[in-house]
């Protein structure tokens, strides 16, 4: 969640020029309303200017900030700038073995279409299933499924919405527990390792999703949320409510009110073919606000 113009976003833009080899932004590239086309002034203040001279790929996926005016847009962003913004289509998979070998794979998604007209539609999901963007996504999904069990040895689900909240723990009843229910339960945690997520203004490690608010009912998944690339949020709890109404700590989570980005270093080699990773949480100034070595 980044396209503010603040200091914080250049300053974690000069970070990541300096730390990573490629970037995954998990959306709300620019606030508030999105773009219109690639002359709007507000691609240049908010985003452009802020990471063109990185020298970085950066793999796009979309938010529901992205949605407000033209999100098509970034389609013709990606071919003017086709090695610096990597946006082939709203979803995507990216998969990084050798000759045909498997290998780490990236799931791209577009839950922004899936979030808001499950809301929309939150009494009848078949209407909302049968909308265009939905459709084709889910039915996308369901080919690459052989794929994925082929060539994917550890999947990276990027996507827009969280499965699991800072503020609220799981996904709350009601408009965010339609169609992304359906989504996150019946496909995506078949074969996804880890989430990327974003939309939360917070920087999150989760060791495990919860199935419901109570703890005991976990998903052996992972998920990071790093949704503070410019923006902060400054209201709301670090944990859900309990019977009291107070915010409560999440004993399978670890969360930060700061601005920065999270950095993953992948790691192979030939006698441990398995993959495995580490994950920094960095603020806007560089420090290290968490280190889980797998």
């Amino acid at each position: 969640d980044t396209g503010n113009q603040s200091l914080r976003q250049r300053k974690i833009a000069a970070l990541m020029k300096t730390h990573c080899d490629q970037i995954r932004h998990v959306g709300d590239l620019i606030y508030y309303t999105g773009i219109k086309n690639m002359e709007d002034p507000l691609f240049h203040s908010r985003f452009h200017n802020v990471y063109k001279d990185l020298g970085i790929p950066m793999y796009i996926a979309l938010g529901n900030h992205d949605y407000y005016q033209n999100p098509d847009v970034w389609l013709e962003i990606s071919k003017k700038f086709p090695t610096q913004y990597i946006f082939p289509n709203h979803y995507y998979l990216d998969i990084y073995g050798q000759n045909n070998k498997p290998g780490l794979c990236f799931l791209t998604l577009d839950s922004t279409a899936i979030n808001d007209l499950g809301s929309i539609h939150a009494t009848n999901l078949t209407i909302a299933k049968q909308a265009p963007r939905v459709q084709k996504q889910f039915q996308w999904l369901d080919t690459i499924q052989q794929l994925i069990k082929n060539r994917c040895t550890f999947v990276y689900t990027i996507l827009h919405h969280p499965y699991s909240y800072v503020g609220s723990g799981r996904i709350e009843d009601g408009d965010d527990a339609t169609l992304m229910n359906e989504l996150y339960e019946k496909k995506l945690m078949k074969f996804t390792n880890m989430f990327l997520v974003g939309h939360d203004h917070f920087l999150a490690y989760f060791s495990a999703l919860p199935k419901d608010t109570a703890p005991k009912h976990l998903i052996p998944i992972t998920q990071i949320i790093s949704g503070s690339g410019g923006m902060l949020k400054t209201e709301g709890g670090m944990g859900p409510n309990n019977a009291s109404g107070d915010y409560v700590k999440m004993p399978y989570a670890e969360m930060f009110r700061q601005t920065g980005f999270v950095k993953i270093i992948t790691k192979t080699s030939s006698d441990n073919p398995k993959f495995s990773a580490d994950y920094i949480f960095i603020n806007h100034d560089g420090k290290e606000l968490l280190k889980i070595i797998k």
